[in-house]
C-alpha cells in the first residue's frame, strides 16, 4: 500500500510537541494530547503506536522510525539527532518551520495547477466528442453523396475504429495524452531539469531554496551543520546533495558558510550578502530566516509564471485543433456537399 506522507500532519506534530516539551509536559502524555489535533487518521495511530512505544521503554527516534511511510527518514533522523543533543525541541520546532514550508510550497504549486489542468481536461474531452459523436454524424451525411479525400477518409475510419472499440480507443487516447507523457517527464525529469535551468535563470531560485532552507533548519535548531548535513544527505528523500556534499566538505577545511555557498554558483547575490552579514553579526539565524521567506515570495511569482506560460498554451493548442478541424475537415466536407448539390 502506498501512503503519501502528509507535510501539513508532519508539521502539526512537530509544533505541538516542540511546544508541549518545551513546557515541561511528559513525552507520554505529550502524545496522548496530540491525539486530539486535526489529523489524518493514519496520523493519529501512528501517535498512538508511538505513545505505547515510548510507554514500553523505547526512544522519541525509534518509536518513530516504526512508521517510515509517513515520516521521512530525514524527519527521524533530526530527532535522533536532538534525543542525544538534548535539544529535542529546538529540532522539532526547525522541523515544524522546514515542512511547513515544504507544505505551503506544495500546496500554492497545485492551486495554480487546476485551471491549466481543468484546461487540458476539456481540450481531451474535445477531442473525444469530435472523434466519437461529432465525425460519426458527418459520415451518416456524406454517405453516398460526395467522394472524399485521402486525408479526411482516414479521419473518418480512426473515429470508425474508436466507435468499434470504445473502451480500447479510450485506453489508447488516455495513454498517448495523459500516461506516456506522465512516463516520459518521471524517466527524463532530471535531464529536462538541469535543461531548463541553464536555459532558464528564474527556475534557479528553487535550488537555491531547497539549499538556504535545509540550512536554516540545521542553524535554527543548533546542529552540527556538518552532522546535519550527514544525516541530509543519507536520506532517501535528498535533493541536491552533489551541492551540499560540496558544502560540507568547505566547512570542513575552514571556510565560512558564505564562502562555501559562493563556490557552488546557486545562491543569488542577496542571499550571500545577508548570510554574510550574518556571520560578521552573530545574527545568521535571524538573516537565514529573512533569506528563507525572500525566496519563498521569489517562488510564488515562479510558479505563477509558469501557470501563466501554461495557461495560453493549451489554450492556444485548444484553438489549434478546432481550427485544424474547421480547416481540415468541415470546410472540405462543406464543399463537397455544395459542389454535389449544386
Amino acid at each position: 500500500m502506498i501512503n503519501i506522507r502528509s507535510y501539513e500532519n508532519i508539521t502539526l506534530i512537530s509544533e505541538n510537541l516542540s511546544k508541549l516539551y518545551k513546557d515541561g509536559i511528559n513525552i507520554v502524555l505529550a502524545f496522548e494530547l496530540m491525539l486530539d489535533l486535526p489529523l489524518k487518521k493514519r496520523y493519529k495511530e501512528s501517535l498512538l503506536c508511538i505513545k505505547k512505544e515510548i510507554e514500553k521503554g523505547n526512544s522519541i527516534w525509534q518509536s518513530f522510525n516504526k512508521f517510515k511511510e509517513l515520516y521521512p527518514e530525514f524527519f527521524i533522523n533530526m530527532i535522533k539527532i536532538a534525543e542525544k543533543t538534548g535539544k529535542l525541541s529546538e529540532v522539532l520546532n526547525g522541523l515544524s518551520k522546514y515542512y511547513k514550508s515544504k507544505y505551503e510550497y506544495r500546496k500554492r504549486t497545485i492551486i495554480s495547477c487546476i485551471y491549466p489542468s481543468l484546461i487540458f481536461i476539456f481540450l481531451i474531452l474535445f477531442f473525444l466528442m469530435i472523434l466519437y459523436f461529432i465525425i460519426p454524424s458527418f459520415k451518416e451525411l456524406l454517405e453516398g453523396k460526395t467522394e472524399l479525400n485521402l486525408f479526411i477518409k482516414g479521419i473518418i475510419n480512426f473515429s470508425n475504429f474508436l466507435n468499434e472499440n470504445k473502451i480500447l480507443g479510450l485506453l489508447s487516447i488516455i495513454n498517448f495524452f495523459i500516461v506516456f507523457p506522465i512516463v516520459f517527464f518521471v524517466l527524463k525529469w532530471n535531464e529536462i531539469k538541469t535543461l531548463l535551468f541553464k536555459k532558464v535563470k528564474r527556475l534557479n531560485f528553487r535550488e537555491e531554496y531547497e539549499i538556504v532552507l535545509i540550512l536554516n533548519l540545521f542553524i535554527e535548531s543548533g546542529v552540527n551543520l556538518v552532522k546535519g548535513i550527514d544525516f541530509y544527505i543519507n536520506s532517501k528523500e535528498i535533493k541536491n546533495k552533489e551541492e551540499l556534499i560540496k558544502i560540507k566538505k568547505s566547512i570542513m577545511s575552514g571556510k565560512t558558510i558564505s564562502e562555501s555557498l559562493e563556490e557552488l554558483d546557486k545562491i543569488g547575490r542577496y542571499s550571500l550578502a545577508m548570510i554574510k552579514i550574518g556571520e560578521e553579526s552573530g545574527s545568521l539565524d535571524i538573516r537565514l530566516n529573512t533569506v528563507v521567506k525572500n525566496l519563498e515570495e521569489k517562488n510564488e511569482q515562479l510558479v505563477k509564471w509558469i501557470s501563466s506560460l501554461v495557461q495560453p498554451i493549451l489554450i492556444c493548442t485548444l484553438g489549434a485543433i478546432l481550427i485544424l478541424f474547421i480547416g481540415t475537415f468541415f470546410i472540405p466536407i462543406m464543399d463537397s456537399i455544395y459542389g454535389v448539390t449544386k
